[in-house]
């Protein structure tokens, strides 16, 4: 899933960039932002990816 990161300023809406956003074999998520070669892995069972998942659940 693909998602944009948008600023807000000054009631104007500014698109930052994206970042994709998937769920892993091994069960955790995974996260890559556009522009950067690091691909980012929160592991299934922590707290981060209990507040992500539910997120990533509710607007698949």
């Amino acid at each position: 899933m693909e998602k944009q990161i948008i600023k807000k300023e000054s009631g104007n809406e500014y698109i930052v960039g994206t970042y994709r956003i998937w769920k892993q074999p091994s069960g955790g998520i995974g996260i890559k932002f556009d522009g950067e070669k690091e691909l980012y892995s929160i592991p299934k069972g922590t707290d981060l990816y209990h507040k992500i998942n539910k997120r990533f659940e509710t607007e698949e």
